[in-house]
């Protein structure tokens, strides 16, 4: 509380194992946003989603929560301008929101010295498709699968790699098979 600014980064992003633990949760994360206005601390916010990722419980908070962070917010930082379209509500406090792109990482994967045609048993003659981040089923990766498989690319000499880090073992199988 020692700073006059307080970046937030999915602090609406509400779980818990129970409806009890995510009651508790939403308590503190509404405690300390009470906090911030008590205190007169700028609040930045930035949207990454128009939903939270992986709930299974607490999306009542985490909607509770995200309406009170556009309305208490001094900024808000979107990271493209479709945001606007994809999240209605916003509309309501565009003079607050602020498009700062997400960055890219062309050219930030190391020297090249791993060959991922060999690692994978990709032929060279073939294009790549390269999904790589967190693996989880509200990536619908099954769904890119399913039309990457029925579309013109298999035969257009396209390969698809996907890489990251995939924790739900049950999709792992779903989406290897």
């Amino acid at each position: 509380f020692s700073s006059s600014a307080c970046h937030l980064n999915w602090l609406e992003n509400v779980r818990g194992k129970n409806e009890a633990h995510c009651l508790a949760n939403f308590l503190f994360r509404l405690g300390f946003l009470i906090c911030l206005k008590l205190f007169r601390k700028k609040i930045v916010w930035t949207v990454h989603n128009k939903v939270a990722h992986d709930q299974k419980r607490g999306r009542k908070y985490s909607q509770i929560l995200m309406k009170l962070l556009m309305a208490w917010s001094d900024q808000i930082h979107v990271l493209c301008e479709a945001t606007l379209q994809e999240i209605p509500s916003l509309k309501k406090y565009q003079s607050k929101v602020i498009c700062i792109p997400h960055g890219d990482y062309f050219e930030n994967f190391g020297s090249g010295l791993v060959n991922i045609r060999e690692k994978y048993g990709i032929d060279p003659s073939k294009k790549i498709i390269f999904f790589t981040g967190k693996i989880g089923p509200y990536k619908n990766l099954d769904l890119l699968i399913e039309c990457f498989n029925r579309s013109h690319l298999v035969e257009s000499n396209f390969a698809l790699l996907i890489c990251g880090a995939c924790k739900d073992l049950d999709y792992r199988k779903k989406i290897s098979a």
